[in-house]
């Protein structure tokens, strides 16, 4: 039995091999006269790659719009008002379903709109009049096709914020990420969600991202400057959740953040390593959101689970300043705040 697979193995090895051959002298044989054959082969190679990205984008443009259609079929009222107000602590005053923008909308009104703009527009306007059912409890239309709906809406506002926060120049603005991550929290909040390792895996991606782009964005010019302030500013609208695991992720990589900064300085104490200029600015903008997400997480902190939280952070703190308090005081005591913050939190006067 085992002789036999091996035997089979080895074929389909053999097979693979030949077919590669194959495959390279066809490219060879039908390389143009003024290319060599490497040259044509990664040409081909990459007329390949774009085809795969153009059909992977059709395939995401189908999904959305289908997506969009079961939204509406839900909420298909056609005299419901679609204007759903940003910020999220006025939605009692909103309509109740808020109709997303119908996908059959004419070419003039839609082209305007970059792609990720658009779907995440009208993903977020969905899941907005979800938290409002939500907020209503007479009113429940079609529960489980609506779970299954908001489901699929949830990953695709992931999947676009965070493809728009690797994006160079992201065009979606900072106000509908923050919209969009407010409604996500909200629902992940409702315990909907915490089966769903996928969707967490997301958020903890995003979260991540946000992080390493902070510590890696240089320079003092004004775009710069804009981008930090709007990375702190959805951070800190991830710490305002209710879920203690999502709050503690969010602490927990900030805090790895200054943890691995300090480390450096330690190195550049000791020689080994020069000090990064831009990184120890950055450093300063971590510490930063993580004292607003602890005076944010105040509730959660003050918890049985909150206060072995808090001692577990203190614990890191008290490690990030081993040899570096004298050389660096101004990183010191922007730690030693942090401290003071924590016990302030869990212990008020």
């Amino acid at each position: 039995m085992e002789s036999n697979e091996r035997t089979s193995t080895k074929m389909q090895e053999s097979f693979t091999a030949w077919m590669k051959v194959a495959v390279a002298v066809a490219v060879i044989r039908s390389a143009p006269t003024h290319m060599k054959g490497r040259e044509y082969a990664e040409k081909l190679a990459q007329m390949y790659q774009h085809l795969q990205y153009q059909w992977k984008t059709k395939y995401q443009k189908a999904e959305g719009e289908l997506l969009h259609l079961k939204q509406q079929m839900i909420f298909k009222n056609p005299q419901q008002s679609t204007s759903v107000q940003l910020n999220s602590d006025m939605a009692e005053s909103q309509p109740l379903f808020p109709t997303p923008p119908s996908s059959s909308h004419t070419v003039e009104s839609s082209s305007t709109l970059p792609l990720p703009y658009d779907e995440l527009n009208k993903n977020t306007q969905f899941l907005q009049s979800v938290i409002n059912i939500q907020r209503t409890a007479n009113k429940n239309p079609q529960g489980q096709m609506l779970d299954s709906v908001t489901s699929k809406t949830v990953h695709q506002c992931v999947r676009v914020v965070r493809e728009m926060l690797l994006a160079d120049r992201p065009l979606v603005s900072i106000t509908n990420m923050k919209w969009s991550l407010q409604c996500i929290i909200t629902l992940v909040d409702s315990g909907k969600f915490n089966q769903d390792t996928e969707l967490n895996n997301q958020i903890n991606g995003i979260i991540e991202d946000l992080v390493q782009k902070m510590m890696s964005t240089n320079g003092i010019d004004k775009e710069s400057l804009t981008t930090k302030k709007n990375l702190e500013i959805l951070l800190t609208c991830l710490s305002e959740t209710q879920s203690f695991s999502l709050f503690e992720t969010v602490l927990d990589h900030l805090m790895k953040a200054i943890e691995e900064f300090c480390n450096t300085l330690r190195q550049c104490c000791s020689g080994e390593e020069s000090i990064n200029v831009e990184q120890y600015e950055n450093v300063h903008h971590i510490i930063a959101v993580l004292e607003v997400c602890l005076h944010s997480g105040k509730v959660l902190l003050t918890t049985p689970r909150g206060n072995y939280l808090s001692e577990n952070i203190q614990q890191r703190l008290d490690s990030t300043l081993l040899h570096i308090t004298e050389k660096y005081p101004l990183v010191a005591h922007s730690v030693w705040r942090i401290g003071a913050v924590l016990q302030m939190v869990i212990r008020p006067t």
